[in-house]
């Protein structure tokens, strides 16, 4: 078989997946997705390692899941002028690679860390 008859079913499957996000918000993938690795490349898009997320969110005290929740939904508000389940989740993940980027994320770990 030639070279030519093989189709590449990635851009089509990229292309429906962003669709899929802009009119739906969130379009969960397999973490081992081949998909991966172009829609990471899209700045448009929040690619979230769920895995990851729960990882940090099963560590943080109870208390401070209340406070660090009430802070994180005025975020949301404030960065997309809306609070829902899907504008909360980026909200959260986003906030919680920012904490890891500048090496700050074992804060939230620490009991009675507030938030403002």
């Amino acid at each position: 078989m030639s070279k030519s008859n093989i189709f590449d079913f990635t851009a089509p499957a990229v292309a429906r997946i962003k669709n899929a996000a802009r009119a739906h918000g969130v379009v969960r993938l397999p973490a081992d997705s081949p998909l991966s690795a172009p829609l990471d490349a899209d700045e448009d898009l929040l690619l979230m390692d769920e895995q990851w997320l729960f990882s940090v969110i099963e560590r943080i005290p109870e208390r401070n899941q209340i406070a660090l929740v009430e802070f994180l939904k005025n975020r949301a508000f404030d960065m997309h002028g809306v609070v829902t389940a899907d504008t909360l989740l980026a909200t959260v993940y986003s906030f919680f690679k920012y904490m890891e980027s500048e090496g700050r994320l074992h804060e939230v770990y620490q009991e009675g860390t507030y938030y403002e």
